[in-house]
């Protein structure tokens, strides 16, 4: 039996990322996804494939196929194959069910070949964190048909992603729930285990230097090792002070606002803002949209963001015209962001609970099946519109509508005479039975089925996030190593040397800035 014991590995593998670019990808794609369409022509669900007699006849096969390959790139393979089933699955609505089952069939062995690479936590972390391309061994005139096709230039064709990326993307939960996995994400979190990671958006590319996977060692640790900045677990605390620092400069501005001129409290909150704001779009450019918006909480961060944009405009607005109104329009705006900061920073000490983990799907179905009604009910707002003439205007009718729909029913008996004397009670009355008996009970059962769905999965649910906060602490991009509002000076100051400096210069003089802002930091919080 293999063991995980640090004690007991084998430090004579070779994990750098030349020895890994060694091993083809292209190929191995092609032969895993003709593979699973040969023996998955059945739609079954995923306690059918975990059944016994699925597993001796048509799973255990293909993992001795495999597994004899010693190939590290086989769990990353086989999680871009399941991407690509999903893809026709979306497409091909006929045969979905079918589909579908291939891609849980390549989650599922997946799950089961992490088995062959535990020899060490060195090799399973090798195989889940190493970057790969997926033309990586593809033949030239494939490489360049690829590109004709996609009209992509090299720097994307050529962005790797690992095998933990790919499974958030694909949203595969139960391989990130996995117990191997999550032994992983345990160590990485806590930082037991460093590595570097890889992504060629980075705002400021400091690469000089790239750590290979392995295991910290305090005692060989250079004295403010600024490598532990990108530690998962530490990031989570800081991050946390930063939101609490956050919420505090937010509510003196709003309490020290004054409309005809900036003060130092606002000016303070801006800052700070914007250094938030740098360090949310270096988040999304280090690991993509898909991955960033996986993560229930940057909901909340960009929903922040855009309030405090509309206040921005609208406040320099109303200082550039000496026009108060556009100014307390700002400050109106911006308290709304209350509503978002105050549960984001009290939902954290929370955020494994059942109710957290169901909140983003609750609130996703809810705003889904409000865009739908809206988009069905416009026709009848245009209707009333057209009965009513210049007596209704759009914005009365819309509103009186959404009274209805929240159950007000009373307004529309009361009005309905006043859009038409025939048509008007009439329309005003199936209006009201739909919206508070039909969609009503129809939107709260869809709220219900829901939250019964993430809570049967709620380990599963709240461990797939787990994995999403551990690889986003994991960052490449310097200016993340900063803290706003200090990451705009080093932004700027990198930015601007990287055009001059060498690499290895440019790599020292941010690991020098790195250190005296971590010393200055220290003394400012004792």
């Amino acid at each position: 039996m293999t063991s995980l014991d640090p004690e007991h590995q084998n430090s004579g593998h070779d994990y750098s990322k030349e020895f890994m670019g060694k091993f083809p990808v292209y190929p191995l794609i092609r032969t895993i996804r003709k593979d699973v369409e040969m023996n998955f022509d059945t739609a079954l669900t995923w306690s059918q494939l975990s059944s016994p007699e699925v597993n001796f006849t048509v799973i255990r096969p293909l993992l001795f196929k495999y597994a004899a390959l010693q190939n590290p790139a086989i769990i990353y393979v086989l999680l871009i194959v399941r991407s690509h089933f999903q893809s026709l699955a979306d497409d091909d609505l006929a045969y979905a069910p079918i589909i579908a089952t291939r891609a849980d069939a390549c989650e599922l062995i997946a799950i089961k070949l992490l088995r062959e690479f535990t020899n060490s936590q060195l090799e399973l972390a090798a195989v889940l964190t190493t970057a790969w391309n997926p033309l990586q061994g593809a033949p030239a005139d494939v490489v360049e048909i690829v590109k004709v096709d996609l009209g992509r230039e090299q720097d994307d064709l050529d962005d790797p992603m690992n095998a933990l990326e790919v499974a958030i993307s694909t949203e595969s939960k139960k391989f990130c729930s996995s117990p191997l996995v999550q032994t992983m994400m345990n160590n990485i979190w806590q930082g037991h285990i460093v590595f570097s990671s890889t992504s060629s958006h980075a705002l400021v590319q400091d690469d000089y230097k790239t750590r290979e996977i392995e295991f910290y060692d305090h005692r060989k640790a250079p004295f403010l090792d600024h490598y532990r900045l990108r530690v998962p677990r530490y990031r989570s605390i800081v991050d946390s002070v930063n939101f609490l620092i956050l919420f505090i400069i937010f509510t003196i501005c709003l309490s020290t606002k004054q409309f005809d001129q900036m003060i130092w409290t606002e000016v303070i909150f801006i800052v700070f803002m914007f250094g938030f704001m740098l360090d949310e779009f270096a988040a999304t450019q280090e690991h993509g949209w898909s991955f960033y918006i996986a993560n229930m909480w940057n909901g909340f961060d960009l929903a922040f963001i855009v309030i405090f944009l509309l206040y921005l405009g609208l406040r320099i607005h109303g200082l550039s015209s000496h026009d108060i109104g556009y100014s307390d329009l700002a400050f109106d705006i911006l308290s709304c962001g209350a509503c978002v900061l105050l549960p984001r920073l009290a939902f954290l000490p929370v955020s494994n609970t059942v109710v957290i983990l169901a909140l983003r799907g609750m609130i996703m179905d809810f705003i889904y099946f409000i865009t739908l009604a809206a988009i069905c009910f416009s026709g009848l707002l245009f209707t009333l519109h057209s009965l009513a003439g210049e007596k209704w205007p759009v914005k009365d009718i819309a509103w009186l509508m959404v009274q209805i729909w929240f159950g007000n029913t009373y307004l529309s008996f009361v009005q309905a005479t006043s859009f038409h004397p025939i048509f008007g009670p009439i329309l005003m009355t199936c209006f009201a039975a739909l919206s508070n008996t039909l969609l009503i009970t129809m939107l709260m059962s869809i709220l219900s089925a829901t939250f019964a769905r993430i809570n049967e999965n709620a380990t599963e649910e709240f461990l797939f996030q787990f994995t999403i906060s551990t690889l986003e602490g994991v960052k490449s991009d310097a200016v993340l190593a900063y803290q706003p509002p200090f990451n705009l000076a080093a932004y700027a100051i990198l930015t601007v040397l990287s055009f001059v400096l060498s690499p290895r210069t440019l790599h020292t003089v941010n690991v020098f800035m790195l250190r005296v802002t971590v010393r200055f930091l220290s003394h400012m919080s004792i």
